[in-house]
């Protein structure tokens, strides 16, 4: 028992520890990865359950790269069976449902600092309503950086001053559209609150340009918890991933729904809780959300980022959501 105290304790002072001078690194190599993929129930040794507040459990995967660079997965887009993903390390990674290999590279030239981990650290991902681009933002630098469809070119990037007095690791968490073209980014705490509210910009334009038009506003996530992803359904609704982390190593989320009316400057906007990852249900670090619709419904798929840790996964979970 003492040595699994002294466990936790190294654990949660390794993922909870700060530093205000990140460490150099090289430059990232592009690679083809070999994945395995081990399925999973939604609650371990019960395979007949199939339920979580919304959501009907529709597959998971434990999935392990044959690089050291797959992981960390922290946002993602899933499209006609393909998933383009971006990481901790500032990679962007793509496989398909087949789970059998997946591509690395770093992010595209011109966004963030490749000198170091946290200048690269992308935490939030969405396709722009207007022009297909891809937008990413990077927690460390509070960088918003706007790709070409593919992700492989950098169009424009910006540091808005509304995010300049972020802290380096509680920045930017969250992106999602909004109808008129908006977006809604969440940081993840409000200085000076301990995280019962969260900063919210409210914005228009191009993000990722210094033209943008900012407002701000403040998100109140569940009790314990953090946001740490966003995604807009058809109807404008957006769902929130909420994460919670409890000593000596208990991982929980909490998916929640908000209608789009709430997101006004100035506002504290809250939302409807419409699932919760709590044993004895699987849980992890999920971190990364999307959405799409297929014949199956209307498919939502989380991951988690496994902080490239021991005692984390990689895991990827399908759900249909009942409207």
């Amino acid at each position: 028992m003492r040595g699994l105290f002294f466990l936790s304790i190294s654990a949660f002072l390794l993922l909870t520890a700060r530093s205000d001078t990140p460490a150099p690194r090289g430059i990232l190599p592009a690679l083809d990865i070999a994945l395995e993929a081990t399925p999973v129930d939604l609650v371990p040794g019960q395979p007949e359950q199939k339920r979580l507040g919304k959501l009907d459990f529709l597959g998971g995967w434990r999935i392990k790269g044959s690089a050291r660079e797959f992981g960390g997965i922290s946002a993602m887009l899933v499209e006609q069976g393909n998933v383009l993903a971006v990481s901790d390390l500032g990679g962007v990674i793509r496989f398909d449902r087949q789970l059998r290999s997946a591509e690395f590279s770093p992010l595209p030239i011109g966004c963030g600092r490749r000198s170091s981990k946290s200048g690269q650290d992308a935490e939030a991902m969405t396709r722009s309503a207007i022009d297909r681009s891809v937008l990413v933002v990077l927690e460390g630098d509070h960088v918003i950086c706007r790709f070409d469809p593919d992700a492989r070119r950098t169009l424009t990037s910006n540091r808005p001053a509304a995010m300049r007095n972020w802290e380096r690791e509680d920045g930017a968490e969250a992106i999602a559209q909004l109808p008129n073209n908006r977006l809604a980014l969440f940081g993840e705490k409000q200085p000076g609150t301990g995280g019962a509210v969260s900063p919210l910009l409210l914005m228009s334009g191009d993000p990722a340009s210094a033209g943008a038009s900012v407002e701000k506003a403040r998100y109140r996530p569940p009790a314990g918890t953090r946001p740490v992803d966003a995604i807009t359904l058809k109807d404008g609704r957006v769902l929130v991933l909420n994460r919670g982390f409890r000593f000596p190593f208990r991982w929980r989320a909490v998916l929640v729904e908000i209608d789009p009316a709430q997101f006004k400057p100035g506002a504290t906007v809250e939302g409807r809780e419409i699932a919760r990852f709590a044993p004895p249900a699987l849980t992890d670090n999920y971190e990364a959300l999307a959405v799409e619709e297929t014949h199956e419904g209307l498919i939502v798929w989380i991951a988690s980022d496994d902080n490239f840790f021991v005692l984390q996964r990689t895991l990827l979970l399908k759900f249909r959501l009942r409207l």
